[in-house]
């Protein structure tokens, strides 16, 4: 599905398709909503082979939006979409019902996955399904086992106090980032 938002013809902004008209330089603003990976690849290589600059791809993002309606409530007020990786962390920016762009911030979990993992030297996978499901922000913790093996138990204030000096430098960076978009005010 492809939305367009904006044709610029001669310098001249319409909502509609220009139909027959002759121009030296077009513009088109358009947001393509969904279609299957390969399909968006194809789209950017013909435009680009017809001398169309893209300026940004994010395929991972109106699905996220959509699953979670998240393009709907930008209509009302402005939506940051945090979406964490291991690696990486994209901030998406919508606003009335459009997204407007996504920052890349070359941080995600791996920092507190690798803090646990040497802290308590159990399985990778272990680790991420921890800091993914068990990492929190509050001030006191239940000491309930949530990892154990041979070797080692780990509870819920164990992986917590791993995590939390690193966790908190993270969301400071978020909340710094978010800031500017924040103070506007009506920022979900």
């Amino acid at each position: 599905n492809t939305v367009i938002n904006k044709y610029t013809i001669n310098g001249l902004a319409t909502r509609r398709l220009p139909e027959n008209e002759t121009c030296s330089e077009a513009l088109i603003d358009l947001d393509l909503l969904c279609c299957d990976k390969e399909m968006a690849y194809e789209y950017v290589d013909a435009l680009e082979s017809a001398g169309i600059k893209v300026l940004d791809i994010c395929l991972n993002t109106y699905a996220v939006c959509k699953e979670a309606s998240l393009i709907e409530e930008s209509l009302k007020k402005n939506v940051i979409l945090l979406d964490i990786g291991m690696q990486e962390t994209f901030l998406t920016l919508l606003s009335k019902g459009k997204h407007l762009s996504t920052e890349v911030i070359f941080e995600g979990l791996n920092q507190m996955v690798d803090n646990v993992k040497n802290s308590y030297n159990i399985p990778y996978s272990d680790v991420v399904r921890m800091v993914k499901y068990a990492v929190n922000f509050n001030k006191e913790y239940q000491d309930n086992i949530i990892y154990s093996n041979n070797q080692t138990s780990i509870t819920l204030k164990d992986v917590n106090d791993a995590v939390k000096d690193i966790l908190a430098n993270f969301v400071d960076k978020l909340l710094t980032m978010c800031k500017p978009i924040i103070d506007q005010g009506d920022t979900q």
